[in-house]
């Protein structure tokens, strides 16, 4: 929905997840169609496609690339895909994951690296001529009493750490 302060317009584009850049409202949808406005209740524009299977897309965020440049990325359970704005496509990161029902979600930039959950494992992938990616979580040496056990279902940063939001029904 959008609202013009006294009344709501329902949009009927089913975007999933939504981030702003380039002066643009970008959303993602249940396909992995990526598209764009200049206002959401405006005329949206097809973009890239994620070369995915339904569902598949978990969050979509703007982060650095290998260049220091502000672009898209788009977060799913098998890894992180980044947008080619001038050839409006998806391309594949460095960061390749095994498929994980609950990865992808809840990703958050910190520090100038991404941080992407799977179950109660956090990836941090560092974006850079030389791409790392290092292992972190509560799921790491002793790990969780089994009654604090389930899956991290997003991500807050704070000055000094980073928080990890668990479900653990």
């Amino acid at each position: 929905y959008t609202t013009d302060g006294s009344s709501f317009t329902d949009i009927t584009d089913d975007m999933v997840h939504i981030t702003e850049w380039d002066e643009r409202i970008w959303g993602i949808d249940d396909t992995g169609q990526l598209r764009w406005a200049f206002d959401p209740s405006g005329t949206w524009t097809n973009d890239a496609q994620l070369p995915l299977e339904n569902s598949t897309a978990r969050d979509l965020f703007v982060g650095r690339d290998g260049h220091g440049n502000h672009i898209l990325y788009a977060s799913t359970r098998v890894g992180l895909f980044a947008h080619d704005a001038a050839n409006n496509r998806f391309v594949r990161t460095g960061l390749k994951l095994p498929f994980h029902a609950d990865s992808g979600q809840g990703v958050v930039v910190w520090r100038d690296s991404v941080y992407i959950p799977a179950g109660l494992g956090i990836y941090k992938y560092n974006v850079g001529a030389q791409a790392t990616t290092t292992i972190h979580g509560p799921d790491r040496d002793q790990g969780l009493p089994a009654n604090r056990r389930g899956k991290i279902i997003g991500l807050d940063e704070t000055h000094n750490d980073l928080i990890a939001r668990i479900d653990s029904t």
